[in-house]
């Protein structure tokens, strides 16, 4: 059994270019092309590309209530 060859990796600038030429409504197949990549990695990026962009606007999932400080007992009414 072969190995596998390892993923290529894409620059920052060139998952932008990807990501904008797919936004702007440009075929996927016509943006591999010009980025000399496959179609498959184009949909790839775009896709994570934007998750990625959302992730950062998004509110925390949870609400964050800070960690008492103190034992219980000290928190008493008296």
């Amino acid at each position: 059994m072969e190995a596998k060859p390892p993923n290529k990796h894409y620059s920052p600038h060139k998952r932008t270019r990807i990501s904008m030429g797919v936004q702007n409504g440009k075929p996927k197949s016509q943006v591999a092309l010009e980025e000399g990549c496959s179609p498959g990695s184009v949909f790839g990026i775009a896709k994570r590309y934007r998750v990625q962009q959302l992730a950062v606007a998004l509110p925390r999932s949870f609400h964050f209530q800070p960690r008492n400080q103190n034992p219980g007992w000290f928190n008493l009414p008296y």
